[in-house]
Formats: C-alpha cells, sequence, structure tokens
C-alpha cells in the first residue's frame, strides 16, 4: 500500500514522451474499496462456515525480504488474531504458500493488516503421506475423530472378516462398539491384530482418508454405518495352517457376529484369496469349502455350529446376506514383471481371480484407479504413472482366462490404486497412488493402502450406506443395485458405444476386453443414492417357485411385471437416444460335487431369466412364447426384445450366473409396446435330483429396470410419477401394483 501511494503521488510526474509517469496504473482506478475473503477465495467451492477452525492456504509473493513483502509479518499478526502458522511454509517460485488453522472471522480480520495475502486457498493434504510430520498426523486424527458422530447401536455394519481390528484407535473404537471377535483357537479378538485388518475397518468406514482432510471446516460427519470384525486369520493368509478349512472358518465367523449382535443388518467383507494348491493358474475356478460355503451363506442356509461337525442346511426365508468379497491381487513373484514394457495390462489379463471369488451369491470386486499424480519430490523425477486415470489398477487381477459358466469376474470395480514405474523400469507405490487409511501404528495412525482389498472395503461401504437408506433392501437387491448403477470410465467404455449408440464392439470381445476386465464399472455413492429426472428405476422384490414341487418337478411360476412409463412418452421422446438397463439379481443354493461343477444347471439349486417383450408381440404371444419354451434351458427367447440388437453384453454374456445385467441404447420409438419384463425359472439341482423338499420353496429374487435419457430434455421422473396418479417427492419409495417399488433413486 505504501508504493501504491507513492505512485499516486507521483501520477503527473511526465516520462520522456510527456506522458503521466503512473498513467496504466492510475488513470483506469475509479475508486478504492476495501479487499475482502471473496475477493481473494480461489475456489469453486463456498468458503467455510463462520466461527468454526479449519484449514486455510494463503499465498504471497516473495518480494525477497523487501519491505513491502507481507509474508515476513504473518506470525506476528497471526498470533495476535489466534491464527496458528504451520511450519515449514513452501516457496514456489515467486510465491509462498503458507498453511494456518483459523477461524473466518480471523482470517477476515488478517485482510486489514499488514500480512493480508494476494489469494487464499483450501489446503490440499496428502498429496504424499510421508511428508507430513508426525504431529501434523495425530493432530489431525485427534481433530476428525472429534468430528464424527458414530452411527446408531441398530445401524447396519460392515463385519470385516480378517486378521483382527486394532479396537483402540481413535477412529475406529466409536464406531467398532465391542463388536470384535474370533473364531481362531486361542486368539481373543481384541489383543491380536495385523494391519490389514485395520486398514480393511478404515476404507470400510471411512472411504479413502484423503476425501475427509477438509472435515476441521466443522462440518460433522455423520456416520449411517458401524464395524464389526471377526478374526479369521492370525497372520496374513494363513488359512493354509489353521486346522479348520475356510469353509469353517467363514460358518462359525458368520455364526459368532449373528448370535453376538443378531439385529443389525450387515455386510460381510472378506477381502483375502487364496491361489490354488498347486500354485498355477488355471480356468476351471472350480467350487471349494470356502466358495461353497459363502454360496450357502449368502443363500440363507441354516448354520448348525458344533465341536464335532458344522452343518449348513436348508436355506430359512428372510436369511440371505450380502459378502463383498475381493477376486485377488498380482502375486509377489509377478509383480516385478509390471516393470518391463509392455507388461501391463497383459500379466493382469493371465492372473485369474483367486478363490473364493469363484462364489455365485458375492459380490466380486476388482480395482481400477483414478489416481495417476507423480509426487512433486525429486526422487521421482522421471517417473511415469503405469496406469491411465480410470483404467485397471496395476495390482488387480482379472477373469479374461477364468471359466465362464458362473458369469463375468468381476462384478464391479472400485480404486486399488495405481504404481510408478521409473526409467529404468523400477516400481513404487507411494501414497500419492495409494488410499488412506488407518494403521496399526500409535505414533503413525494413518498409512497407504491399495489393489483389491482397498476396492472391496470401499464397496461394503456402500453396500452398509444403501442398507441403512433403504433399510427394507434384501442382501441381493443391494448387490443388483451396486452392479445397476455402476458406469465405466471414459477409459473403460472407449468403443462400446458408436455414434449412434449402437454396440461396436462384438459380444466376445466386449466379454474379455470390459466384462472380465472392469464388469460393470464403478459404483458412487452419489448415483446409488441419488438421480436426475432424466432417469426413473422400478426396484421389484418378489419371489417365486421355480419348480411345482412335485415328485417329477416342472419348471414353475413365472413373473410377469408392466414398465411404468406410457406410450405417450416414448412417443415423446421420438428418435431421441435413450438407455434402457435391466438387472435381475439372484442367490443359489450350491452343489459343489467336482462332477458338473462348471455346469450352469449342476451347481445351482435353480436359475432365473429375465425377458422383455417386443413391441411386435402381443402380451398373450409373450406368455405363449415363454410357456412353450418351459422345459428349454436356454429360453432366449430369439423373438423377444431381450434378444434382439442393441445390447452390450448379450444374452451369452448374459444368462450367466446369478447377476444378470445388461444395457440397451438406440432410439426411443425402438421402445414403443415393449411394456412387459418376465421373471423365468431355469433349470438347477433342485429339479434334476427330485429334491421334493427343496422344490416346494419358493425363492426370492430382486428386479431391476431403469430408463434413462441421454441428451434429451424429458422429466421422466414427473411424466411417470405423474401417469401413475403418484404426487411423490424425490427419493421416496412408492408401492405400486405386483409388488413393484417406484424409486427416484
Amino acid at each position: 500500500m505504501t508504493k501504491l501511494s507513492a505512485d499516486i503521488a507521483n501520477f503527473a510526474d511526465d516520462t520522456r514522451d510527456g506522458k503521466p509517469r503512473y498513467q496504466a496504473l492510475v488513470a483506469n482506478i475509479a475508486a478504492f474499496e476495501p479487499v475482502t475473503l471473496t475477493d481473494l477465495w480461489r475456489e469453486e467451492s463456498d468458503l467455510p462456515s463462520d466461527e468454526i477452525e479449519t484449514y486455510w492456504e494463503l499465498w504471497y509473493h516473495d518480494d525477497n525480504g523487501l519491505e513491502t513483502s507481507s509474508y515476513p509479518l504473518l506470525d506476528r499478526f497471526g498470533a495476535q488474531l489466534d491464527l496458528t502458522v504451520e511450519h515449514p511454509v513452501l516457496q514456489l517460485g515467486e510465491y509462498i504458500s503458507c498453511v494456518v488453522v483459523g477461524t473466518k472471522h480471523s482470517v477476515e480480520m488478517l485482510l486489514n493488516t499488514r500480512a493480508m495475502p494476494v489469494e487464499i486457498r483450501r489446503p490440499s493434504f496428502m498429496e504424499e503421506l510421508e511428508t507430513l510430520g508426525q504431529d501434523f498426523v495425530e493432530d489431525w486424527v485427534q481433530d476428525f475423530a472429534g468430528l464424527v458422530d458414530p452411527a446408531p447401536l441398530d445401524a447396519p455394519v460392515v463385519t470385516v472378516l480378517d486378521n483382527g481390528v486394532k479396537a483402540s484407535h481413535p477412529l475406529l473404537s466409536p464406531s467398532l462398539r465391542e463388536r470384535v471377535w474370533s473364531v481362531i483357537d486361542g486368539h481373543p479378538g481384541d489383543d491380536m491384530f495385523s494391519r490389514h485388518g485395520i486398514q480393511m475397518a478404515g476404507v470400510a468406514l471411512f472411504g479413502d482418508l484423503r476425501d475427509h482432510l477438509d472435515i476441521k471446516n466443522g462440518e460433522r460427519l455423520e456416520l449411517t454405518h458401524g464395524l464389526g470384525a471377526v478374526r479369521v486369520l492370525r497372520r496374513k493368509n494363513d488359512v493354509h495352517e489353521s486346522h479348520h478349512t475356510p469353509g469353517i472358518l467363514m460358518v462359525n465367523a458368520v455364526a459368532e457376529a449373528e448370535i453376538r449382535r443378531p439385529k443389525n443388518r450387515r455386510v460381510f467383507l472378506l477381502a483375502q484369496t487364496m491361489t490354488n494348491r498347486s500354485g498355477t493358474e488355471h480356468r476351471q475356478a472350480l467350487p471349494t469349502t470356502w466358495s461353497t460355503a459363502l454360496d450357502a451363506l449368502a443363500m440363507g442356509c441354516m448354520v448348525e455350529v458344533g465341536s464335532e461337525k458344522v452343518k449348513v442346511g436348508q436355506p430359512e426365508p428372510g436369511a440371505q446376506r450380502l459378502f463383498c468379497v475381493s477376486i485377488g491381487n498380482v502375486r509377489n513373484e509377478d509383480f516385478d514383471a509390471l516393470g518391463l514394457p509392455s507388461a501391463f495390462p497383459s500379466t493382469n489379463m493371465t492372473k485369474i481371480a483367486e478363490d473364493p471369488s469363484q462364489a455365485w451369491n458375492v459380490l466380486r470386486i476388482g480395482a481400477y484407479t483414478e489416481l495417476d499424480e507423480v509426487p512433486s519430490s525429486a526422487h521421482y523425477e522421471g517417473w511415469q504413472p503405469l496406469s491411465v486415470k480410470g483404467g485397471l489398477s496395476p495390482h488387480s487381477r482379472t477373469g479374461v482366462l477364468a471359466n465362464k459358466n458362473h458369469g463375468a469376474v468381476p462384478d464391479i470395480v472400485l480404486e486399488g490404486g495405481n504404481l510408478l514405474r521409473s526409467p529404468s523400469g523400477a516400481l513404487d507405490y507411494p501414497s500419492a497412488v495409494s488410499v488412506i487409511t488407518t494403521s496399526t501404528d500409535s505414533a503413525a495412525p494413518l498409512t497407504p493402502t491399495f489393489a483389491t482389498s482397498s476396492g472391496t472395503a470401499q464397496a461394503a461401504r456402500l453396500a452398509a450406506i444403501i442398507q441403512s437408506r433403504y433399510p427394507d433392501y434384501r442382501p441381493e437387491t443391494v448387490r443388483g443395485l451396486m452392479v445397476h448403477r455402476a458406469e465405466w470410465t471414459e477409459h473403460m467404455a472407449a468403443g462400446i458405444h458408436g455414434p449412434r449408440n449402437g454396440t461396436t464392439l462384438t459380444k466376445g470381445v466386449f466379454d474379455k476386453t470390459i466384462l472380465r476386465m472392469y464388469g460393470w464399472g464403478v459404483p458412487r455413492e452419489k448415483h446409488l443414492l441419488n438421480s436426475e429426472a432424466s432417469d426413473v428405476t422400478m426396484v421389484v422384490q418378489d419371489r417365486l417357485k421355480p419348480f411345482d414341487g412335485q415328485r417329477d418337478p416342472k419348471l414353475g411360476e413365472v413373473k410377469f411385471y408392466k414398465l411404468p412409463w406410457s406410450r405417450n412418452i416414448i412417443e415423446q421422446l421420438g428418435s431421441s437416444p435413450v438407455e434402457l438397463r435391466v438387472t435381475l439379481s439372484y442367490f443359489v443354493e450350491p452343489n459343489p460335487g467336482k462332477r458338473g461343477a462348471n455346469h450352469h444347471s449342476t451347481y445351482p439349486s435353480h436359475g432365473l431369466q429375465f425377458l422383455i417383450k417386443s413391441g411386435t408381440q402381443s402380451s398373450d404371444e409373450f406368455r405363449k412364447d415363454i410357456a412353450e419354451a418351459e422345459d428349454d434351458d436356454d429360453k432366449s427367447g430369439a423373438q423377444m426384445f431381450s434378444a434382439g440388437s442393441g445390447w452390450v453384453a448379450g444374452t451369452k454374456n448374459r444368462d450367466r450366473g446369478s447377476l444378470r445385467s445388461d444395457m440397451w441404447r438406440g432410439a426411443a420409438y425402438k421402445l414403443l409396446d415393449v411394456d412387459e419384463v418376465a421373471v423365468v425359472p431355469l433349470t438347477g439341482w433342485w429339479k434334476l435330483h427330485r429334491r421334493t423338499d427343496r422344490c416346494a420353496l419358493d425363492v426370492p429374487y430382486s428386479l431391476i429396470v431403469t430408463l434413462r435419457t441421454l441428451g434429451a430434455e424429458v422429466d421422466l421422473y414427473s411424466n411417470i410419477s405423474n401417469g401413475l396418479g403418484l404426487a411423490i417427492p424425490p427419493s421416496l419409495e412408492v408401492e405400486l401394483p405386483s409388488g413393484q417399488l417406484l424409486l427416484d433413486l
């Protein structure tokens, strides 16, 4: 300000050409106004709330120590205004960046002093966790813990099946609520733990802690789910060393959690895998005691645990369970190969998903990455990220070479971190390309984590959030919704849709290069819980009897559902592009015998399939075509809309396993009179083995259908709700005929 005053005073001094010396500066000044915090704020987000301490990043010009420099005065004025200046500061070119802690009012008062900065930003922490001081991390953890409100005792719980969780960690303890147990002989759950379990617990509760670093702006974090932990491993993957098989350990762990806290809805998190005994990659992915136990538990089979025998019996109504399971990582012996030219992602494509991810009823999670920034330290000069933003995580296995009878592996992918490669081919995974989570080390309470374990913990967190938001949703519904609302990144989706929204990949290429690497993409919290007016989703939770229960069982019930959008809406959309998405999720009772174990009709108790009426079929013709194919295992219905062109996966890729999803894109008018969908039973071992005790049972399933406009400005939600005579606000479930639910997600 002193220099500006001098320049104005000398305004009339002429230069050699006769013009005022400071004309360019002074002549355009109309008036002087005080600088406000808003004037200096350089973020798109709003300013932090009043009177709440938070972090601020102040930027100053470096004037080489001249008296005009404001930065040297920051410590003095900051102390007077209750602003804590974090040291050291960072000098970048002609600027000095300083982080201070204080209230909005204190920063506003700073603007009235000679320590006024030239810019104010929200600081970005943890580009590299390793560069932050221990005191800073410990202080942040304590501050963050004080702003977190744990979920109520009866809230959904993520139960971590791993090698123990440190229950005393300040970020985890309030949410664990003493729900820490063990099924390992001689090892109570709370005094023995290893790093992997606590890392998974942190991600399952908070996601990537990097996303919460601005929590000190004072907005409290209200959690909607809690944590539980059952210790099933001693150290690392020591299921090999236990005298119990992994299957018995899983049954015991589930029983332990449910007996101790029977009233909580829960998601089981299992981020441990094993390769086969021979250590070789194989395509069969035969059922094991581990994968079969998970399938039986997910189906809701009765569990009897005794000292001499653990029995998994007949399915119980309403007892289904949700498991989030990782597909496994590239092992250490193959890790170094990724540093070689052209080794990524070809190495990952040859490493198939591991046991127990061949289970039919679990949600199988792989890893992708959005983390591609190289740390700024000199050590990483010349290093490059191995994967591109939105691409496959270098840590993740895939299902490219896996057996195809039980569907694509993985189902979805979530953040698993990246790798950095040096010019010489060396690899590293600093925190800048990893997920930040909780640690076992009291002196360093945060740590990086990565790979499919990280992705699986994130999936379990999202599933628990859905359970809290929609408490009536059954496990198979939550699993289906996670897949149904997932989306491929721009990198993943390149080449799938052509200029007219048709598919450009053959079904075989799509299966290998998309489904078996990324599944159906990335589920994001905002899409799972909220949506825009441009799409509407129908969620059906229902049951049917797949077989008639006779001594020589026949295929049983078929359920039909009317799609909720009217013909008028489709006519209004005309040639505008739309997307139709359909997902059918159900669980099966497994039959793990090796003979025929990979056949789609001998391992599962039953099958289900969705079929969609074409615009040229009447309702009667639709029903007749289904009835005529009653004993046909492959009721693809060539004349039906569900078997036509425009589907991304197609019937062969779609109709496998117990989670069946597909997406159609095209002009809206092609959906004229495409107004019914059917859920149809397929054969299974209940029928083939003439199990009359099972054939009398009905089975639950969830059908999810979404219609979305691609660019057209049409409020589908309002049109459909008005057409049904519903006066409903967004995000409200409304029961419709035939057990349907219209849901604005």
